[in-house]
C-alpha cells in the first residue's frame, strides 16, 4: 500500500508537467504522422532505402546493439541536460516534442511503406513505445521540466523553496537513471525480436 500511496503522491505532485509533456508529445506524434504522409517522392524514396537497409540488417542479424541504445537513451540525456540548465525548459519541450514527431513519422512511414506488413511491424513499434519509451520519456521530461523552473526560480528568487538544491538534483539523477534503465529494456526487446519478425515478415 506504501509504495502506491507514494506513487499517487507523485503523480499528483507534478500533475501539471505530466500532462503538458503528454500533450505534447501526442502534438509532435500527430505532426509527425502527417508530415510522413506529406513526403515527396524523392524524400519518401530515400526514406524507403534507409527502411529496407535497417530491415536487412534485422533479418541478417546484424543490428548494432550499441547504436541503437544510444539512439534511444541519447533524447533522454539532452532532456537531461537541458533540465539543469537556467532557462533550459524550451529545450526540455523540443527534445519531448521531437521524440513525439520521430514516432509518428516512423510508425506512419512504415504502414505506407509497406502495407499490412507495415502495420504489423508498426503495432510491434507501438508496444514498446507504449510499455516503455513513452513511460520513461514522461518521467525525465517532467522531472527535466520541475528541475529546470525550479533552479530558474531559485536564481531569479521568486520561489523560495524548503527543498534544497542538492536534494532536488540528486532526485533528478535518480529519476534519469530509471528512465535510461527502462528505455533500455524495450532497446533490448526490440533488438531480440526485430530479427525474427523482419524474417517472417518480410520473406
Amino acid at each position: 500500500m506504501f509504495p502506491f500511496t507514494k506513487l499517487k503522491h507523485h503523480l499528483f505532485q507534478y500533475k501539471f508537467h505530466y500532462l503538458t509533456v503528454f500533450a505534447l508529445f501526442l502534438v509532435g506524434f500527430f505532426i509527425g504522422g502527417f508530415y510522413s504522409n506529406a513526403l515527396s517522392a524523392l524524400d519518401f524514396s530515400s526514406a524507403k532505402e534507409t527502411a529496407e537497409a535497417f530491415i536487412s540488417s534485422a533479418k541478417a542479424h546484424t543490428l548494432d546493439y550499441r547504436l541503437m541504445l544510444w539512439e534511444d537513451v541519447s533524447c533522454y540525456l539532452w532532456i537531461f541536460l537541458s533540465g539543469i540548465v537556467l532557462f533550459g525548459f524550451p529545450g526540455t519541450l523540443f527534445f519531448n516534442f521531437k521524440c513525439g514527431f520521430s514516432a509518428g513519422f516512423f510508425l506512419c512511414f512504415l504502414i505506407k511503406a509497406y502495407a499490412l506488413k507495415g502495420f504489423i511491424l508498426s503495432i510491434f513499434f507501438l508496444f514498446c513505445q507504449l510499455l516503455f519509451v513513452l513511460p520513461a520519456l514522461l518521467l525525465i521530461t517532467a522531472k527535466a521540466l520541475h528541475i529546470s523552473l525550479f533552479i530558474t526560480s531559485c536564481t531569479l528568487r521568486t520561489h523560495i523553496s524548503k527543498t534544497s538544491i542538492k536534494s532536488e538534483l540528486f532526485l533528478y539523477v535518480c529519476h534519469f537513471l530509471i528512465s535510461v534503465i527502462i528505455a533500455g529494456t524495450g532497446t533490448m526487446i526490440k533488438f531480440f525480436l526485430l530479427p525474427a519478425l523482419c524474417n517472417y515478415l518480410f520473406v
